[in-house]
Order: structure tokens, then C-alpha cells, then sequence
């Protein structure tokens, strides 16, 4: 995990694992924006994402580690699970992606795809090429 404070900015390699594949992860603050990279599928998803007015990557990566250390949710805490969809049509206009995402995506080569959130009533058919299971965590 990297953050850069000034920036607003947070990296997260996760290491495969179970059912979870390999991915490069970088979220901007200031932008609400998200890019994921899967170097298994060769390819990266783009999420945008509303931006809470007090978002601080120190403080997130504060929450991150803790979470990580004490595997017991406190009262303060809640996870909400949310189901990810991928846009099959890839995203060629990469000027809407901050300086900091398309330097990061740049890097990987991959095509980019939009990540839309599937509603609650939404009814899952198949999930095929499953990536892990994303959590928003909040606080």
C-alpha cells in the first residue's frame, strides 16, 4: 500500500490469493476516480465513485491497516457489499482520467473498461472471469 498525502492519492497491489486475482489498484481523492489492473486478464477497469468532502488517504489507509489487524469490526464500523459490472465497450478517451490514473494505467498497456455498480434488486446469471469480491468500507 502507497499513499501520497499531497496528492490524495491511494495504491493497493493485492497478491493473489484464494479466489482473488492479482491486482494494481489506484484511487484518486480529489478526482473520484479508480483505476484496477489485472495483469491475469490483461485488462484494467475504471470506476468512478462520489467523493466524501473530508476523504483523507491517511485516513483510509489508517482504516485499512487496522482492519487488517483486528479482524473484529468495532460498533463504528460497517462493510457494505457491492457488485461490479464491467462495460464490455472499451474506453479509448483516456483525457478523462486525472494526470496521476493515466500515468498509472499508461504503464500496464492493457484495455480499459468501465466498471458499473449493479443494483441491489439486480438478478446475478453468471460470473464469469471472477476477480475477487470488492467491499466499500465505511466509517
Amino acid at each position: 500500500m502507497e499513499t501520497n498525502r499531497h496528492m490524495n492519492v491511494l495504491k493497493i497491489h493485492t497478491f493473489p490469493h484464494n479466489d482473488v486475482k492479482e491486482s494494481y489498484l489506484m484511487q484518486d481523492f480529489q478526482k473520484g476516480q479508480q483505476i484496477t489492473c489485472f495483469p491475469s486478464l490483461y485488462q484494467c477497469t475504471f470506476h468512478e465513485f462520489r467523493i466524501e468532502n473530508d476523504t483523507d488517504t491517511s485516513l483510509i489507509t489508517a482504516a485499512i491497516i487496522q482492519s487488517m489487524l483486528n479482524s473484529k469490526q468495532t460498533a463504528k464500523s460497517t462493510i457494505r457489499k457491492e457488485l461490479y459490472h464491467i462495460d464490455e465497450t472499451e474506453i479509448g478517451d483516456t483525457n478523462i482520467l486525472g494526470k496521476d490514473l493515466k500515468q498509472f494505467y499508461l504503464r500496464f498497456g492493457f484495455p480499459l473498461f468501465r466498471e458499473k455498480t449493479l443494483q441491489h434488486e439486480a438478478e446475478i446469471l453468471n460470473q464469469p472471469n471472477n476477480t475477487g469480491t470488492h467491499f466499500k468500507r465505511y466509517s
